[in-house]
């Protein structure tokens, strides 16, 4: 069974204009103990306001607590919520602001697609924004940000979980509602940035 291995976490924060937010990441530095040699990598934990991050912080001290990730040995250990939540708000306490790209990620992966997906032209509209590209990943492909910003994160974060929630509303008992589908990314998606709108946007609704 594996464990994740926690070495240390980073927190970044910046202002973002179109929300008029102060915008927290954390970036963690993480192994999987299954995998040898045992090889750590910087991934974004969770990105948002204060209140998101911390909620995700709270869930991982449980992990602490229960085993699903190693960190100071605390694995049952009575008090190591506490003390990793202690941890986790020092660390961000000490969140560096930046607008810069986040020196721990050279990519970030924004949604996983088949080839033959219903949006596919969608994301290609993506790629006309800078810093998007289309990469191949097996039988799939996957929409990539390079050199992310916090709000870069944040903004890929939140392309991500509409195009989850509008398929899954799009969604009839035995098919998809493609039409609905397409319609649905462009008009639902109008609290976000007006460049992320008008990728959403379908040829038949330019």
């Amino acid at each position: 069974m594996s464990t994740t291995l926690l070495r240390s976490m980073v927190a970044y924060k910046c202002d973002d204009a179109h929300e008029r937010e102060t915008i927290y990441t954390v970036i963690v530095n993480t192994a999987e103990s299954n995998v040898h040699p045992i090889s750590y990598h910087h991934w974004p934990l969770t990105t948002g306001r204060l209140y998101q991050v911390m909620e995700t912080l709270c869930g991982l001290a449980s992990d602490a607590y229960n085993g699903n990730i190693k960190w100071h040995d605390g694995f049952g250990k009575f008090g190591i919520c506490s003390e990793f939540m202690i941890y986790a708000e020092n660390v961000l306490e000490r969140a560096k602001e930046t607008a810069d790209p986040l020196p721990e990620l050279m990519h970030f992966n924004v949604v996983y697609f088949k080839p033959d997906d219903p949006g596919v032209d969608l994301w290609v509209n993506f790629t006309k924004l800078d810093g998007f590209e289309i990469k191949d990943f097996y039988n799939e492909k996957v929409l990539v940000k390079k050199r992310p910003t916090i709000c870069d994160l944040y903004w890929c974060q939140r392309i991500k979980k509409h195009y989850e929630s509008t398929l899954q509303y799009a969604k009839k008992p035995h098919e998809l509602d493609i039409e609905k589908f397409r319609k649905d990314l462009y008009e639902h998606s109008y609290m976000m940035p007006e460049k992320i709108r008008n990728a959403f946007k379908a040829p038949e609704a330019a």
